[in-house]
């Protein structure tokens, strides 16, 4: 493995930019692959063996750009995939939002917002319950929040109601933690944290998975020696809600995205 080859990063559409900045700001000096299916999100709704297809494509072409870790920055595909199937160091962003969701609770009691396909998985359920038996994890679909953040935001008063709508189901169930258990959700992080309890604390997986995967890297003698990173950014959809949304997420109105053919992942 060449430890100067760039880190891909995989998520269904603008999402995983949070992931993305995270890792930036603890390995400035890395060179990124972002891979967002822009074409095909949103991925919540589509059943676990398309998935496996979808992802199966993208790390395949990611391989032959010689990457030398992918991460996915996508729930909903940690959820559906086996990262054993695949011959590539893989991170995942769910497993960092189990581990991040124990460590902050302190009654046990932790709230879930994700996509249709994550919760119905029950992935967050068993594994916070893996890891502390006596937790009670209440989960909800919120399928609109990723809309809201693919089709480039909408007005203000728009997006607090729709975070409230999918919020409410909380009301009443104590709990101290919520997983944004989806990539999107961190954009809206203003708007999820006027409306939810002030002494519920909101967790952001991908603090824990940016740290897990500078660790890895450390320890393996992996972290890349050459200064000054690169950012490439593609997608197989539409180009102009992506760059709005990743340019005003990472502070960059000049992002270069390329777009690339789906008939190029088979």
């Amino acid at each position: 493995m060449d430890k100067n080859g760039p880190i891909g990063i995989i998520d269904s559409g603008v999402g995983g930019i949070t992931v993305l900045k995270r890792l930036l700001e603890i390995l400035p000096e890395e060179d990124y692959i972002y891979f967002g299916d822009t074409l095909r999100v949103p991925y919540g709704n589509r059943p676990k063996e398309e998935i496996e297809k979808f992802t199966r494509e993208i790390v395949n072409y990611l391989k032959k750009q010689k990457v030398k870790a992918v991460v996915i920055a996508c729930n909903t595909i940690c959820s559906s995939i086996n990262k054993n199937d695949y011959e590539i160091l893989m991170f995942g962003i769910l497993e960092a939002g189990i581990k991040s969701a124990v460590e902050a609770t302190s009654n046990g009691r932790i709230g879930v917002i994700a996509t249709k396909r994550t919760v119905e998985s029950e992935a967050y359920l068993k594994g916070i319950k893996r890891l502390n038996r006596n937790a009670m994890v209440f989960q909800k679909a919120c399928p609109e929040l990723v809309l809201i953040v693919e089709n480039g935001f909408y007005e203000a008063s728009s997006i607090y109601t729709a975070v409230k709508k999918c919020t409410e189901e909380f009301l009443g169930k104590d709990i101290d933690t919520l997983v944004l258990g989806c990539t999107h959700f961190p954009i809206l992080l203003p708007f999820i944290e006027r409306v939810v309890d002030n002494k519920v604390t909101v967790v952001d997986p991908a603090i824990k998975l940016a740290h897990e995967v500078k660790k890895y890297l450390v320890e393996n003698n992996l972290v890349k020696d050459k200064k000054g990173g690169q950012l490439r950014f593609l997608v197989t959809g539409e180009k102009e809600n992506f760059i709005k949304v990743a340019g005003t997420f990472l502070n960059d109105k000049h992002i270069d995205v390329l777009r690339i053919a789906i008939e190029e992942l088979k």
